[in-house]
């Protein structure tokens, strides 16, 4: 009966045991299979090439091009190649001689068509490109860029997955700051939410992975790696139950992108501070990652980029050793056969899941409840049962002294 009474306080506060370290739903793993190009994007694990491969190209478009002057694609690729390194008055060169040997635009002939969207497109983009790196800025040239976009968009709507559309959205609300001075111009991801009406923030919707992608696009294939407003908005189309860790990891791209002095377009719509807050204060009103994760990704991070850095810069090297003596991919078939590059670091680390916590945390009180029920049944039961036997021990010497 003594080892009754040792056991009833262990029995009172022994808790329920339950798994704490269940691989929660929004896994980076889970999430990187479902956009796996977004993870390159944010992380920086995309093709970018030396300065020689495109002054290589230039060079052998240039010589081809005196062979055959109405090549369309040629000037094209001798345009992307000045854009890519910064010759953006020598891309618009470029692009002046493909439009005047250009004939009349006829939607019914498919690639007169395709050059007049190549053209546009491109143009486009120069102009934007110029109109960024110049100061002071002038107006009419965004103007200009704008215009060309929305017709580039005109001739082919869907190109790129859509990038063109948010580079045009990108282009109106760059506009839009510069006539306002920046008042009452919210950042670029709410800009973009509104035209493109992504309803609410914690749910997925088509709009919000068109603008997932076509954002990603601008990164990739334009000049917006090193963008804080486009990185912004990223991670604005990225504020559902699908992608809510991938948008953190953009956040936290969105704050590197700030420490190495760039700024916004609008610094009045974003700022640091503002990022800063957003990582670790995060709105009571959207689908966050919790703070246990957070300290995860924080780790993660700063891994994946050193990774990807290493990455590009292997494939850098790869590709230069090669340059150097002459060769190139656009005339060799099998300049990259040799290329072999490590697999990138596995996303495969353990979640902490705060739904299945709070949930272990009633089971583990509910079980504590009817633990403490039944240990006081036993107690009660321990007590009749002791009271019982003194009874019978004293009815016993009772008998005992009444025959004696």
């Amino acid at each position: 009966m003594r080892h009754l009474f040792v056991l009833l306080p262990l029995l009172l506060v022994s808790p329920a045991r339950a798994c704490l370290n269940d691989r929660d739903s929004d896994s980076l793993a889970t999430q990187a299979q479902k956009f796996p190009d977004t993870l390159r994007v944010i992380t920086g694990r995309f093709e970018r090439n030396p300065p020689l491969f495109y002054q290589m190209r230039i060079e052998r478009s240039l010589a081809q091009l005196q062979k055959t002057p109405r090549d369309f694609g040629l000037y094209d690729d001798i345009a992307v190649a000045y854009d890519k390194l910064h010759r953006d008055d020598e891309a618009l060169q470029i692009m002046a001689k493909k439009r005047a040997l250009l004939p009349p635009f006829d939607a019914k002939n498919a690639k007169l068509k395709e050059a007049w969207y190549r053209y546009y497109a491109n143009a486009g983009t120069f102009h934007a490109h110029r109109f960024l790196g110049a100061k002071p800025q002038k107006m009419k040239e965004m103007e200009t860029a704008r215009d060309y976009i929305k017709r580039a968009i005109e001739i082919k709507p869907n190109a790129h997955f859509g990038r063109e559309k948010y580079q045009l959205m990108a282009m109106e609300w760059i506009l839009a700051v510069h006539e306002r001075k920046g008042k009452n111009i919210f950042s670029l991801g709410r800009w973009i939410q509104d035209r493109d009406k992504w309803g609410d923030w914690d749910k997925d919707s088509p709009k919000k992975r068109e603008a997932m992608e076509g954002l990603s696009g601008l990164i990739v294939l334009g000049a917006a790696w090193e963008s804080p407003d486009i990185f912004e908005a990223l991670s604005d189309s990225l504020a559902n139950p699908d992608g809510v860790t991938l948008r953190y990891l953009a956040l936290l791209r969105l704050r590197e992108i700030f420490q190495s002095g760039k700024t916004s377009l609008n610094p009045l719509s974003l700022t640091v501070g503002e990022i800063e807050a957003d990582i670790r204060e995060p709105s009571s009103t959207s689908i966050e990652v919790n703070n246990t994760n957070r300290k995860t990704l924080d780790e993660l991070f700063p891994k994946l980029r050193a990774e990807s850095e290493n990455w590009n810069s292997q494939r850098q090297n790869y590709m230069l050793a090669r340059l150097e003596k002459g060769d190139h991919p656009d005339t060799n078939s099998k300049f990259w056969a040799n290329w072999k590059p490590a697999a990138p670091p596995s996303l495969a680390v353990d979640w902490f899941n705060e739904k299945q916590a709070k949930k272990n945390e009633r089971e583990k009180g509910f079980l504590q409840g009817k633990i403490a029920k039944v240990a006081l049944v036993l107690f009660i039961a321990a007590v009749v049962l002791s009271w019982g036997l003194r009874l019978r021990a004293q009815a016993r010497r009772y008998r005992s002294n009444f025959l004696a």
